[in-house]
C-alpha cells in the first residue's frame, strides 16, 4: 500500500482554529527513510536516529539541519518552544509525507516523532502547533490500557462510541486488545464501546488525555483532540512487536457537599409528591 498524504480541508480547518488561540508553530520539511526523533526543548533541537536511513534535506523552524553530522541544533535568537509547557497541548498538521508523524509533550520538552516504514525514504512536510489551555480543576482518573501485536504503521482513532483502526502499510495489528476487550480489526475496523465490547465509560473527557508507553521497540504516541484521541503506532524493523500503551482520562472532582446536596434534592422532591415533608 502507498499513501500519499495530501492537505486536507479538515487539516487546513484545524490549522485555522489552532491559529487563531494563544499558539507556538514548529515547521519541518524533510526526506525521512525510517525513525527518528526530535527533542525540543526553548534552546535546541536534537536528533535520535533510530532505524534504516539518516534524513536528508532537512530544514527545522526555518534553519537548514543536517543531523547526520550534528544532532543537536541550537535556536536562531528566539525559544523553540516556551519554557513551561504544562498547560500546553501538541498537535501535527501534516501537509506532505506518507506515513506518520506524532509530537507528545513530555514534562516541557516537545518530542516529534517521525517514521516512515514501506522501503525507500519520502519527503515530509509539516507544522507541530503548541495551543496553550486553561488549566484543568482536580480530577479523577480513568485508564484505557491498549495492547496489540503492530507490524508496519496504524492509527487508532477512540471516541466517546467506539475505537477504529486506519492502517497504513504491511501486515494489519493482532492481538489487540482495550482494557481486556478483545479486537480483531481485520474482521471488524471499529470496535464499538458499548454492550459486551465497552472499554471506556462513554463520558470521559477525551481532550483530558496522558500518554504512557509501556512496551514497544519503535513508535508508538498519541494526539488529542477535543472530540478523540489517535493513538499512533509505526514498527519499522522487519517482523512484527508487541505494543503496550496507557492512556489516562479525567473527570472533574465532585465539589464537597454535592453529592449530599443532590440526595437533599431528591429527598425534598420526593416528600413534595407526597405531599409531605420530613420532620425537623
Amino acid at each position: 500500500m502507498h499513501r500519499v498524504l495530501l492537505p486536507s480541508v479538515a487539516s487546513l480547518v484545524l490549522l485555522a482554529n489552532l491559529s487563531s488561540a494563544d499558539t507556538v508553530t514548529l515547521t519541518f520539511s524533510g526526506r525521512i527513510d525510517g525513525s527518528d526523533t526530535i527533542d525540543v526543548t526553548p534552546t535546541q533541537a536534537t536528533w535520535d536516529h533510530t532505524y534504516f536511513g539518516f534524513p536528508t534535506g532537512v530544514d527545522f523552524d526555518g534553519q537548514s539541519w543536517d543531523p547526520q553530522t550534528n544532532t543537536t541544533l541550537s535556536d536562531a535568537g528566539s525559544p523553540f518552544i516556551p519554557s513551561d509547557l504544562s498547560d500546553y497541548r501538541a498537535n501535527v498538521v501534516q501537509t506532505a509525507g506518507r506515513d506518520q508523524v506524532a509530537a507528545e509533550i513530555d514534562g516541557n520538552d516537545l518530542q516529534i516523532h517521525l517514521a516512515d516504514t514501506p522501503n525507500g525514504d519520502d519527503l515530509y512536510t509539516f507544522q507541530v502547533v503548541l495551543t496553550k489551555e486553561p488549566p484543568r480543576v482536580p480530577t479523577t482518573q480513568t485508564l484505557l490500557h491498549v495492547q496489540g501485536t503492530i507490524d508496519g504503521s496504524d492509527r487508532v482513532v477512540i471516541t466517546n462510541t467506539g475505537a477504529t483502526l486506519d492502517h497504513y502499510f504491511w501486515g494489519t495489528p493482532t492481538s489487540m486488545s482495550l482494557n481486556g476487550v478483545a479486537w480483531d480489526p481485520s474482521v471488524q475496523p471499529t470496535l464499538s464501546n458499548s454492550g459486551a465490547t465497552t472499554f471506556l465509560p462513554n463520558t470521559v473527557d477525551l481532550s483530558s488525555a496522558t500518554f504512557v508507553k509501556n512496551e514497544g521497540r519503535d513508535l508508538a504516541s498519541f494526539e488529542v483532540f477535543n472530540d478523540h484521541v489517535d493513538l499512533i503506532f509505526a514498527d519499522n524493523p522487519l517482523g512484527s512487536s508487541n505494543y503496550d500503551v496507557t492512556l489516562s482520562f479525567s473527570s472533574p472532582v465532585p465539589e464537597p457537599g454535592t453529592a449530599a446536596l443532590a440526595v437533599s434534592a431528591i429527598l425534598t422532591t420526593a416528600w413534595g409528591l407526597l405531599g409531605r415533608r420530613p420532620a425537623d
